[in-house]
């Protein structure tokens, strides 16, 4: 028997600048949440094109989990 594996699916709004990146970064427990990202068992780096963005976690085990998003305007 195969393990479900489900895509969750983040719609990212309000976007100011669309000359930067956005990062995305997904926890399965409450530690490092939500500004460790070294904690973060995934993370995804988007190319922003419009105010707009979606992104997806594909291939997820059942369960409960955390996100984590914000944009690096100065690339600091």
């Amino acid at each position: 028997m195969f393990a479900q594996q489900n895509t969750l699916t983040i719609n990212i709004t309000g976007i100011n600048s669309i000359k930067r990146n956005v990062y995305v970064y997904l926890y399965t427990s409450e530690e490092g949440f939500p500004i460790k990202i070294s904690k973060a068992n995934r993370f995804i780096k988007a190319k922003v094109i419009t105010k707009r963005t979606i992104v997806y976690f594909k291939n997820l085990k059942p369960g409960t989990y955390a996100v984590s998003v914000y944009q690096d305007i100065d690339t600091n």
